[in-house]
């Protein structure tokens, strides 16, 4: 059953409510600007301890801003869902479209678009500037040379529940549309990629093209008195985490109008 957005969108899951919303003037914030668009490609992979749950909710676009912004190069500790949840209302209160989910808006609806999302978010101070990568090259080289991203694409009924090797299939019916933060990039060497995952899992796949790393916000983690990071009850792919092969990452961000914001000059925002 459909579910009703602002804007006058739909989504099969609440969880998926990414709404488009691209302003021209963003062509002149390419990130080969900063990155160029001649480096090699190669693995790289940041630190991040922040697991965030959405739970059966929409708001996916502050949810991965918030896992960008607990991921190193710049971490910033004690994010929560709730921190989360609160910004959403922020950015729905700024965004294009009317009413929301927060509490008193008219009409009550969810979602709302990563462009606003960024805006929100450097005006928090976690980052001074953003830029956009146009096509899974840019984004390659963004994610390799700058830092954790977060992607808006379509997001299919088959992609739901990754492979046990945490891949995703990409051979569905669209759901709805999500955010989701990518915090590393795999290159094969010898037609494969080995990937460790946080839990300590690791896999070998059989691989001509880079596959990249996916930090869902759909997952419970707690830390145990030994510092480890466990699930606590509620788990999504491997450890919340998932991969893409780029060249099918690439069919998602121009068959569906997909976008790539990259935050730049990360800073610690002001406590």
């Amino acid at each position: 059953m459909s579910i009703q957005l602002r804007g006058g969108y739909t989504t099969e899951d609440p969880r998926l409510d990414a709404l488009p919303n691209y302003d021209e003037k963003s062509r002149m914030y390419g990130i080969t600007k900063l990155v160029g668009d001649t480096r090699p490609l190669v693995t790289k992979t940041y630190t991040s301890r922040s697991w965030l749950n959405q739970r059966r909710e929409g708001a996916c676009v502050s949810f991965s801003f918030h896992q960008e912004a607990g991921s190193y190069p710049y971490a910033v500790p004690n994010l929560t869902d709730a921190l989360a949840r609160e910004r959403y209302f922020d950015m729905q209160r700024e965004d294009p479209w009317q009413g929301g989910a927060y509490p008193g808006a008219t009409p009550q609806y969810e979602g709302t678009d990563v462009l606003t999302g960024a805006k929100v978010m450097s005006r928090l101070g976690h980052f001074k500037s953003y830029h956009w990568a146009f096509g899974i090259d840019e984004a390659l080289l963004a994610i390799i040379y700058s830092g954790p991203v977060i992607f808006g694409i379509p997001w299919l009924d088959s992609m739901m529940s990754p492979r046990p090797n945490g891949t995703l299939d990409t051979t569905g019916s669209q759901a709805g549309r999500h955010a989701i933060m990518a915090r590393g990039v795999n290159v094969p060497k010898n037609g494969y990629c080995t990937v460790g995952f946080p839990n300590g899992k690791q896999v070998r796949i059989k691989t001509s093209v880079p596959l990249v790393r996916f930090r869902n916000s759909w997952i419970n983690v707690k830390r145990t008195p030994e510092g480890k990071y466990v699930v606590d009850g509620w788990d999504w792919g491997i450890m919340g985490e998932c991969l893409i092969p780029a060249d099918e990452l690439q069919r998602l961000l121009t068959g569906g109008q997909g976008e790539c914001c990259v935050p730049t000059e990360r800073t610690f925002p002001p406590k």
